[in-house]
């Protein structure tokens, strides 16, 4: 929700919000979803062979973070071209293509915490 609340301040000041998103993903995002990738495989470890309700949570989520890790990327593309307002726009479109993963990670969410708590 910081990071929406970051993009709508970007519609504003863009080399404010890629200041702003670039140390979130620095400092918060990109340990969170380290964090994620470790126990992910260390709990699908504990499963296998994994049900096919893991398969498609996996998948979900999988997805889920793969949409994260490219919108870091452009992230911090953006942050270093932080001066140049064709690619600010640029690498904001991207950043907001990203979006396309969050339904992804709430199925995952909701399979993960419905069926296997």
């Amino acid at each position: 929700m910081v990071e929406a609340v970051v993009e709508a301040l970007g519609l504003e000041d863009a080399q404010l919000a890629a200041r702003l998103h670039f140390w979130i993903d620095a400092v918060v995002e990109l340990p969170l979803v380290a964090l994620v990738l470790v126990t992910g495989t260390l709990l699908t470890a504990r499963v296998w062979p994994p049900t096919g309700l893991h398969v498609l949570k996996l998948a979900m989520g999988a997805i889920a973070v793969a949409a994260n890790l490219y919108c870091i990327a452009f992230v911090i593309l953006r942050y270093r071209h932080r001066h140049d307002p064709v690619k600010l726009r640029r690498y904001r479109a991207h950043v907001l293509a990203s979006t396309v993963g969050l339904p992804f990670g709430a199925a995952a969410a909701y399979i993960g915490l419905s069926y296997f708590t």
